[in-house]
């Protein structure tokens, strides 16, 4: 689905406004976070599952700790 978005400036921050319906469509509610990026020019943006990126973290987190230990028990 492709629709357009406005772009507004609030103060020093900009705000996309996008239609309702495709609010809708991606079942996103007011609060929900956002994985916004650039790829070649284009402004990508994504819903991000919470629960799935603070175990991501945790894994990053623990892979940087343990690195050396895990390396050890590899050998």
């Amino acid at each position: 689905m492709s629709t357009e978005g406005i772009l507004q400036q609030i103060g020093l921050d900009y705000v996309v406004k996008i239609p309702r319906e495709l609010v809708q469509s991606l079942d996103l509610k007011p609060g929900a976070v956002l994985d916004i990026r650039a790829e070649q020019q284009c402004l990508m943006i994504a819903p991000v599952n919470t629960e799935l990126a603070e175990v991501q973290e945790i894994h990053q987190e623990l892979m940087e700790n343990y690195q050396a230990a895990f390396k050890k028990l590899a050998e």
